[in-house]
C-alpha cells in the first residue's frame, strides 16, 4: 500500500533495509540496501570496530554527547544538526528528525524541508561532526536470486491465498547472516607515545651530554699535560746536567 507520488515522493517498490549497531540511529535514505518485491536477498555481513585518536593524533573527542542520543555518533550528530536547521528555518521537524516540535505539514516538508536539507547538501549550511572516538559498522554484500520458482510457486500461492502476480508485487524474502564469526579492528596508533617520546629524547639528551663532559675532560687533560710538560723536560735536563757535573 504505497502512499507516495511521482513528485514529492519515492517512486521505488520493495523495501529498503540497513544493518546498524544498537547505539547508532539508522539512515536508511543515504545507507541502506533496497530490495525489490519477488525477490529473495542474501545479505552477508561482518563486524568492524574502528578505534580513533584524540588530536593531535587523531580528530576524535572524547566526552562529546549528544541531546536525543545516549551515544556520541557521527550519524547521530548530522540527523541532530540537520533537526535544528531545519527547526530554525522552519520551526517544526520530519518524522526521521530527533526533537520535540510537532511534525511538519507535507506542504512544507515539499517546500521549506526540502530547501533547507538542498543548502546542507550543497555546503551552504555545515555542521560539526567530528569523528566518534569509537564505532561499529556492519558492511554487507547483497546478493538475489527470483522469487519464487517455477516449481514453488503453486505451493505459495496457496499457502498464502494469493495470485502468481500479487506474490511478485509484494513478498521480498530477506536472510541477513554473519559471514564469518570473527570481527576485524581498524585502530589509530599513536607513531610515538609521550612516555616513549620522553624516553627518546632523555636517551639522546643524556648520550649527547656524556659526550660533550667526556670531550671537555679530555680537553682539560690535554691542556693539563701539555702545560706541565716543559715543566718536566727542564727537571729532566738539570738532573742531567748535575750527574754529568758530578763526574
Amino acid at each position: 500500500e504505497y502512499t507516495e507520488n511521482a513528485q514529492t515522493g519515492n517512486p521505488d517498490a520493495g523495501i529498503r533495509f540497513i544493518v546498524h549497531s544498537p547505539s547508532e540511529p539508522p539512515k536508511v535514505d543515504t545507507q541502506g540496501i533496497s530490495v525489490g518485491p519477488g525477490n529473495h536477498a542474501y545479505t552477508s555481513i561482518s563486524k568492524t570496530e574502528y578505534t580513533n585518536e584524540i588530536p593531535p593524533w587523531g580528530e576524535c573527542e572524547p566526552g562529546r554527547e549528544l541531546r536525543y542520543y545516549s551515544r556520541y555518533t557521527k550519524t547521530g550528530c548530522l540527523l541532530e544538526c540537520r533537526a535544528d536547521h531545519v527547526a530554525d528555518a522552519c520551526g517544526c521537524r520530519t518524522v526521521s528528525m530527533p526533537g520535540t516540535l510537532d511534525y511538519c505539514l507535507p506542504s512544507i516538508v515539499t517546500g521549506c524541508v526540502k530547501t533547507t536539507i538542498a543548502e546542507l547538501k550543497s555546503g551552504k549550511k555545515t555542521c560539526d561532526c567530528p569523528t566518534p572516538c569509537s564505532a561499529t559498522a556492519y558492511p554487507a554484500t547483497v546478493s538475489y536470486g527470483g522469487w519464487p520458482s517455477s516449481s514453488t510457486k503453486d505451493f505459495y500461492t496457496q499457502l498464502f491465498n494469493i495470485t502468481e502476480q500479487e506474490i511478485k508485487e509484494n513478498i521480498v524474502l530477506l536472510d541477513v547472516y554473519y559471514q564469518q564469526l570473527n570481527l576485524q579492528t581498524v585502530q589509530q596508533r599513536r607513531a610515538i607515545s609521550t612516555n616513549d617520546l620522553l624516553g627518546d629524547l632523555g636517551g639522546q639528551l643524556g648520550l649527547f651530554l656524556g659526550a660533550s663532559v667526556i670531550t671537555i675532560i679530555e680537553f682539560l687533560e690535554f691542556l693539563v699535560k701539555k702545560g706541565t710538560s716543559c715543566c718536566r723536560h727542564n727537571q729532566v735536563r738539570t738532573k742531567s746536567t748535575e750527574l754529568i757535573t758530578i763526574k
